[in-house]
């Protein structure tokens, strides 16, 4: 025990060193499964163990997340004493086994956190888990714009990224579909493009900082034209709020092709904030209805109408991440309603649509929790 905590307590120097210089990258995912009432590795497990061991010998610059968990037969406290067993023998394998010395950081939650219904023998199965997230911190190479010549009739857009607090000018990785760059000049890069006689060049462009919330903007540049954009990036603190750009048909839950490229925006930015916790909030448009004789209408008889819409196309983003690789325990869902509508009695479509949203919100930064 005294070598593991040592092992532990050096990890976390390093892992506090070493995070602030480099970006985090998700570089191994996976889940332990247990049989009912033990805490034993399996022996089937075992292969999982020594692949995420390799991934951190090969990238020993990172730390390791785990989550315990158990099914629902049995008393609680019991159920969150086993989920505990079952963290330290994944830790104490790991530990044996010659992992380097990474930080840890785990949690033990019993039966509170099931992924999918106690209701067969097959689901309760999937519950009786450890989960495992290892992120590395990597440099990350980007082509910078410096070295790119000008191109005779082709188009440039200069970018200007501020601190949407500070207004402060700030550096970030900018990303378009063919490459990344990095600003070159703080808080400025110029990209130039070759575009053909008489056509017009349609680019989207998306923005990311460890500790901001990403943005993106789509131009459109005709040859021999220049243009200036400036992007003002919301730094990750609790309360702080984003609408996501996402489409749905229709009264249902179903997302629109076009929203893919908003979904990996958003994946990206949690993954570059392992630190911060995230609820995605569901919002729905439904102008308030007053009983008759209501003056000062204080009393909506519909308040909270959509409640159900809005809770599944949230639920959707949320199972969309999950499946993705995001840890289920990083995130979380809501649905509003019309309870929060920006306009309460809308006068046009403009309005109506400013309503009907999806929103990231960030719930805790480090210890800090709203």
């Amino acid at each position: 025990m005294k070598v593991k905590i040592l092992l532990l307590l050096f990890s976390l120097i390093y892992f506090e060193s070493i995070s602030a210089q480099k970006d985090t990258i998700l570089s191994y995912t996976n889940t332990i499964y247990f049989d009912f009432g033990k805490s034993e590795i399996r022996t089937s497990e075992i292969s999982k163990l020594k692949t995420l061991i390799q991934t951190t010998q090969s990238k020993p610059q990172g730390y390791l997340e785990l989550s315990a968990h158990t099914d629902a037969i049995g008393k609680e406290d019991k159920n969150l004493n086993l989920s505990d067993k079952r963290m330290n023998s994944v830790i104490d394998f790991l530990m044996q086994n010659q992992i380097p010395p990474i930080y840890f950081k785990s949690n033990s939650y019993g039966e509170q956190r099931h992924i999918v219904d106690n209701n067969s023998e097959e689901n309760r199965q999937l519950n009786r888990r450890v989960e495992l997230r290892y992120f590395s911190f990597e440099e990350k190479e980007f082509i910078r714009p410096p070295q790119e010549k000008e191109i005779p009739n082709g188009a440039m857009v200069h970018f200007i990224i501020k601190d949407d607090l500070s207004k402060e000018l700030i550096d970030c990785n900018i990303e378009s579909k063919e490459k990344e760059y990095a600003t070159f000049e703080k808080g400025k890069c110029d990209a130039w493009f070759e575009v053909e006689n008489g056509n017009t060049l349609k680019k989207e462009f998306s923005f990311f900082k460890k500790g901001y919330f990403y943005s993106s903007v789509k131009i459109k540049l005709n040859q021999q034209e220049k243009d200036t954009v400036t992007i003002h990036l919301i730094p990750i603190k609790v309360g702080a709020k984003l609408k996501l750009e996402l489409n749905f048909v229709g009264g249902k839950t179903v997302l629109v092709k076009k929203s893919f490229p908003e979904l990996e925006r958003l994946k990206k930015t949690i993954e570059m904030n392992p630190d911060a916790t995230f609820e995605i909030g569901g919002h729905m448009n439904s102008p308030y209805q007053y009983r008759e004789g209501d003056v000062e209408k204080k009393h909506p008889i519909n308040y909270g109408f959509g409640g159900l819409l809005s809770t599944s196309r949230a639920r959707k983003i949320y199972n969309y991440l999950v499946d993705h690789g995001i840890d289920g325990l990083q995130i979380s869902y809501e649905g509003y309603g019309n309870k929060e509508m920006i306009f309460t009695n809308p006068k046009n479509e403009k309005q109506s649509a400013a309503n009907r949203r999806v929103e990231l919100k960030v719930t805790s930064v480090g210890n800090t929790v709203r």
